[in-house]
This record gives structure tokens, sequence and C-alpha cells, in this order.
């Protein structure tokens, strides 16, 4: 047999094999029985490659393949991408199947709603997402979902957590990061044990893949979902955002970087405003005068919220909350600061996790650019027992 004929077979056969793989992932009938219990969805093949070769230049790649078994599954479908002025979408696109493998329909990019993604509680942000708008007509349906995104900020490298929700079941799902030896990234792992997971954590990639995981069942009182998952962080600890240079090899460091970088010319305010908390706060205590400083902030101000560019974690200036008379949680809370600063307090700018419904723990051990926190408040140091001011607020009491 000539050289070119063996190639040839060799190209047909493994050609032949990956599309039989493939298939066998795009009909219902293949799934294993235990994981259609208690399941109203199956992800099938969750792949997400991420490509950091540069810390000005990272790719994202995913493919999704999820049965979806029934009205309630509809929402693990996860069809979607986000996008900004620096995050770029290369390619976008998706296939519907039917249960036993048939294809229904085509989606290519212009085919996906394109939309501001806009959250609840802002007024404007530069987010948007594309995502699909599929109503399926019967079940079980099986959706072949991929993306290419491009981004020059390299702040932030996604975790990996195979199961999106109770009542999903997951066939196989992996993340692998591939990266320059010379760009560290760290990562931590949590609730690994239990579940079939394959590692692989060399110089220059990092992979992790679990197959075979069954459907979590909620119970009364359990814990947060993320916190009884398989779950891997990964951070990359020199990192490019918004212009921004940074490194998150310990705590301080960032500290030091957000306070320099981001907030360190912004605390000036109006000569009218300064000469104004200086009458207000003459001879009272420390404390009286923090007191008065809120006080002062919640009569004057009003949240509204605006996400723009590096205003996802850089607060506008105190002169323009003093100028506007609003700001978000970052502006805010960095305005009474500017305050507290010119009746001699001492203040810190602190980002915490905030929620109505979950008590989360920040990780002290593991070093994130904002990963784990959500918003942003006033510390001020008082002996034993801290004061802590919600800036956002008109209404909420002193500390």
């Amino acid at each position: 047999m000539t050289k070119l004929k063996l190639t040839f077979l060799l190209v047909c056969l493994f050609g032949n094999l990956t599309y039989s793989q493939d298939s066998q992932l795009l009909t219902y009938l293949t799934i294993p029985e235990k994981l259609l219990e208690h399941a109203n969805a199956v992800v099938r093949l969750n792949e997400m490659i991420v490509d950091y070769q540069d810390v000005k230049s990272i790719t994202f790649k995913k493919r999704r393949i999820v049965t979806i078994l029934n009205k309630e599954g509809n929402k693990n479908l996860d069809a979607y991408a986000y996008y900004d002025n620096s995050r770029k979408i290369k390619k976008i696109s998706a296939v519907v199947y039917d249960q036993l493998g048939e294809e229904i329909e085509k989606f290519k990019n212009s085919d996906f709603q394109d939309v501001s993604a806009v959250s609840d509680f802002s007024l404007y942000e530069d987010d948007r997402v594309k995502y699909l708008n599929y109503t399926p007509t019967t079940y079980p349906y099986t959706v072949e979902f991929n993306y290419e995104i491009i981004t020059d900020n390299s702040a932030y490298i996604p975790f990996w957590a195979p199961m999106d929700g109770y009542y999903m079941s997951v066939e196989h799902s992996s993340i692998e990061i591939l990266h320059n030896p010379s760009l560290e990234v760290k990562f931590k792992e949590y609730n690994l044990e239990g579940y079939n997971i394959t590692q692989d954590k060399g110089d220059s990639r990092i992979y992790y893949e679990v197959t075979n995981a069954p459907s979590i069942q909620p119970e009364q009182y359990s814990p947060r979902f993320l916190d009884i998952i398989p779950l891997v962080r990964f951070q990359p600890t020199k990192f490019h955002y918004e212009g921004f240079y940074g490194d998150t090899t310990n705590w301080q460091e960032l500290g030091k970087w957000m306070y320099d970088e981001l907030l360190d010319e912004g605390f000036e305010v109006s000569e009218k405003t300064k000469s104004k908390i200086l009458e207000l706060t003459d001879g009272k205590t420390t404390q009286e005068k923090a007191r008065i400083v809120y006080d002062f902030v919640q009569q004057n101000t009003r949240y509204i919220s605006v996400q723009e560019g590096i205003g996802g974690i850089r607060p506008i200036p105190a002169m323009k909350v003093d100028e506007v008379k609003y700001g978000d949680c970052k502006g805010l809370t960095n305005y009474t600061k500017a305050l507290m600063d010119i009746v001699g307090i001492e203040a810190n700018y602190t980002r915490v996790y905030a929620s109505q419904s979950e008590i989360v723990d920040i990780d002290a051990d593991f070093v994130t650019l904002a990963g784990q926190t959500n918003h942003v408040i006033l510390n001020i140091p008082n002996g034993e027992e801290d004061i802590w001011l919600e800036c956002t607020s008109q209404t909420s009491p002193f500390n």
C-alpha cells in the first residue's frame, strides 16, 4: 500500500470516528440511564479552551452540546455570549437537533438576538449579549452551541463549575488553559472529591474534565450551590485591564495597585463642599464627625449605577459626584471617603460580596481582581469594633 493511500485511509478512519463520537452526543437515545434520573437537562459536552499567550491577548473558545428533556430544562440552554468594546465575538453559531439527532434548524451570527446587558439596577452599561432565542415544539431536543471570543483584558479567566444548577446532569465537561510559561496562571480547587475528574497541570497547560456526573436535587436549607459542586478558580498573576497593568501576587500588591491606579487622583471636591463639611463638623468628636459626613452624603446624593469601560471597577472621581449628586456604590463610597479625609478621619474603600439571599465568604487565600466581590462599602477603623457604612442608601442608619 502506498504512503498516500495509507494517509487517506487514516484521515477517513479518524474523521469517521470523530463524526461518530459527535453524532452520539446529538441523540437523546445515547444518554446513560443514570444521567436521566431527576434531570431536566443533560450537558452532553461542555468544552472551554482558553488560549493565553500574551498579557494583552486572550482567546476563549466554547463548545456546548446540551439535551433539554422538558420545559423546565430550557433554562439550562445557556446559548449566549457577552461582549463589549474590549471583548469581541469572532464566531458564534448554534444547531438544533431532534431526539434522534436529526438537524432541525441552524443559527448563524446574525440570527442571534443582540441586546444591551444592562442589569436591573443600572441606568447604563456598555456590556452587550448575543443569545439564542429558540422556542421548542417538541421534547427532548439537543442544541450544539459554539463561540470564539478574543479580548486584550487578561484580568479574568472564567472559573470551571461543570454543574450549572439543580436537576441537571453532565456527561462531559472540561476546561483547558493553554498559557505562555512566563505568564503564571494560579488556580484553586474546591469539592472535587467523589467525582470522576481527570486533571493535568503543567508549566503551560491546565486541564480539568469531569464525566458522568448525575444531577443534584435541592434540599431544605441546602448551602449555596457553588459551595457543594466541583469548582476550580483561575487567576493570571500578571494582567492587563483597560489600559492598566496589575499584579495579583498577594492582596497587598493588588490593593496598592487599585489605590494607586484607580483611586489616588479621585478624592478632590469643590471648595464650597469642603467649606460646608468643615463648618458642620467644627468642634465635634471623631465619631460625631463621621455621622455628620454620612448624613450629608445621604441627604445630598442618590444611587444611580453607570457601568462603562473600566467603570466596572474604577469609581468616578469625587469631584464628579459632588457636581452631579449621584453615583454607584464605587462613586458614592469614594466620595464619602474624600469627605472623611477632609475632616481628618481615616477611611478605607472596601470591596465586599453583597447579597440579600446568600452569605458568601471571600477566599482570603486566593487573590483575584474583584472576581469574588460585587459591591463597595466604607470602613472606618475604630478600635476593636470598626464602623461600616453603606454609602448607596439614603435610609440606612449610621454603622
